[in-house]
């Protein structure tokens, strides 16, 4: 997603699997292939945009639905990927994509442009190895661009830097990332490590902004095969994030807030100096799997527990340096079901659930300022039927995403909850040498909540931080189309895909600074595959 770019935070789109909206940009790429990234957030959920659900792949090898792609267990690589349709599997993307639309939140860029190439696959090493890699490599213009800098402003954090400025903005990113899994007897052993890094950079701004974010991490797993088939498992990880952000108004000036919570955001003129603000990020986690099959029925459970450390400078240099501190700790559980209801036809069942509590300290108070409690679950069939010119596939499911936010400094508490049902169906039919999808999604959400009243607030809150909190709340319609061809040329298949997405509120409540209008994205891409 151009105008995101956030993997430091799990922003998701609706469905079961823990796919991130801002991963490759392909418009049909499976959601499953981006499930099990070592750089997925540690105890960090996103607030994600309204968005219709992804494509789940009806041209790809069915998966096997285990704790490697479920829960991103590197112990169970060998045996989760040699169990699916195909041993060896691989695409490389070329992929344009433009957003734009008022229904957005404040630090959502107005208009985003973004050029992809991405590219996945997996393959056995050796007789009892798997390796699965994949790589991201983009470059976009935001333009206009958001009241931030902040690369994950819509995490679970409840501090961000904004200012009054939106100049242009381009971006270069790349993401690299990858796994090898053994079978050694009874036993499964596996790595998987990947690294982002991004700069952010205004272009023709007399205020000028730079941001620039580093993501190493790494998952370390292994899994032992007991009685009657069943496998038990262990997995750690470890991230560690550094982003910085820097304003230099010369020769502009620009008013710089820092967003706390849900206090009012109090303006500073930036005139004469730059403001530099570093954020540091280390996160760890561990967990447990379980797999086994019985009445023809593949079953896995995973289970995650993590803690995560941020900490927000201002003046990093200083030897005292100013230093917002938010603390949240998580638990992450999934649970996958597959089997068949023909020869050719197969069935799935996935749910998830995502929850953290976290508790921040302010730079300019002691004790504790803001408190939060958020949680994600949910649910998802899939049903997928493969003949030999042919095949089809449909999926539905419900999400439900909660957030309690307590801010002591202020005396106010936001509460939202959004309900997320969602649909979607794929077809193909492979005339000789030729392949020909379409497919469809929809999302229809609809929010709850109470929230502080806004007549009583400053405009730098209505302008920052009532419309994001009121966004959660709407009511609101996301669809999606797409279409996709390919020819084979001597051992390659050619694809041209177009995808197109449009997201509406059904309805507008300007007491609480709903964004109003709609949001639209288009996506073009050709790619090569086996």
């Amino acid at each position: 997603m151009a105008t995101a770019g956030r993997i430091g935070a799990q922003e998701l789109a609706p469905g079961a699997w823990n796919t991130r909206v801002d991963g490759a940009a392909s418009p049909s790429r499976a959601a499953w292939l981006e499930s099990w990234s070592p750089l997925r957030g540690i105890a960090d959920l996103g607030r994600p945009p309204h968005r219709a659900p992804g494509s789940r792949g009806i041209d790809v090898p069915a998966p096997a639905v285990g704790a490697f792609l479920l829960a991103g267990a590197p112990g169970a690589i060998s045996r989760d990927l040699s169990r699916g349709d195909s041993l060896r599997w691989g695409v490389i993307e070329l992929t344009q994509t433009t957003e734009s639309g008022e229904f957005r939140r404040p630090f959502d860029a107005g208009r985003s442009t973004l050029q992809q190439v991405t590219g996945i696959g997996w393959q056995p090493v050796g007789a009892r190895g798997m390796a699965i890699g994949s790589f991201v490599v983009d470059q976009s213009r935001l333009d206009p661009s958001a009241f931030t800098s902040r690369v994950t402003p819509y995490s679970a954090s409840p501090f961000v830097l904004a200012d009054s400025v939106t100049p242009a903005m381009e971006r270069a990113h790349a993401r690299l990332e990858g796994a090898l899994g053994l079978r050694l007897g009874e036993w499964g052993v596996g790595l998987s490590a990947g690294v982002d890094a991004r700069q952010d950079n205004s272009v023709e701004s007399p205020v000028r902004r730079t941001a620039r974010q580093a993501i190493p991490a790494a998952t370390i797993g292994l899994e032992r095969t007991l009685f009657a088939g069943v496998r038990l498992g262990l997995f750690g990880r470890w991230t560690e994030q550094v982003e910085t952000q820097q304003l230099n108004p010369s020769p502009g000036a620009t008013t710089y807030y820092a967003v706390q919570g849900i206090d009012r955001p109090v303006p500073y003129l930036l005139a004469n100096s730059a403001l530099l603000t570093r954020i540091e990020r280390r996160a760890t986690a561990y967990g447990a799997t379980a797999s086994g099959r019985a009445l023809g029925v593949d079953a896995t459970a995973t289970w995650e527990r993590g803690q995560r450390a941020e900490d927000q400078f201002f003046a990093p240099f200083q030897a005292t340096r100013p230093t917002d501190r938010w603390r949240p700790s998580g638990q992450a559980a999934r649970v996958g079901l597959q089997g068949k209801f023909s020869r050719r036809g197969q069935w799935q069942i996935v749910g998830s659930y995502d929850g953290l509590s976290g508790d921040a300290v302010r730079a300019d108070l002691t004790g504790l300022a803001v408190q939060v409690d958020e949680h994600r679950t949910s649910a998802e069939v899939l049903l997928r039927w493969t003949g030999e010119g042919a095949g089809f596939l449909g999926f539905g499911g419900l999400t439900q995403h909660r957030r309690t936010l307590l801010d002591f400094v202020a005396q106010s508490t936001a509460r939202t909850e959004r309900a997320t049902p969602f649909v979607g169906g794929e077809a193909i039919v492979r005339p000789k040498g030729w392949r020909i999808a379409i497919g469809t999604s929809a999302a229809f959400a609809s929010g709850s909540g109470s929230l502080p009243p806004l007549a009583s607030q400053v405009p730098s809150y209505a302008r920052l931080v009532a419309p994001a909190l009121s966004y959660e709340l709407a009511s609101v319609t996301a669809w999606s189309a797409w279409a996709r061809t390919g020819r084979r040329i001597g051992g390659t298949m050619i694809d041209v895909t177009a995808r197109f997405e449009q997201a509406t509120p059904s309805s507008i409540d300007l007491a609480r600074a709903q964004p109003a209008g709609m949001r639209q994205r288009f996506t073009l891409g050709v790619g090569a595959r086996p």
